[in-house]
């Protein structure tokens, strides 16, 4: 994320974030935190996510020629 305390991954089927716990500012910490599930709607297969460099909206995408992008926009926490 810009903001350097979350990461957002994607696998074919679902999103997923994981947050830098408040009680540290070491980044590999990030990794041994669970993952939150995001709602990404329906894609024929997932290939692709990122965030917008605001931080405020997720770009998704699936695979295969001309493929759509979805625009997931995030609740401001």
């Amino acid at each position: 994320a810009p903001d350097g305390k979350s990461v957002v991954l994607s696998d074919y089927f679902a999103g997923y974030e994981l947050r830098l716990p408040a009680s540290t500012a070491r980044i590999d910490e990030i990794w041994s935190q669970k993952p939150q599930a995001i709602d990404i709607g329906k894609r024929k297969v997932g290939e692709a996510i990122a965030y917008s460099p605001d931080g405020s909206v997720l770009f998704a995408t699936s695979e295969g020629k001309a493929g759509s992008i979805y625009r997931i926009n995030r609740k401001q926490k």
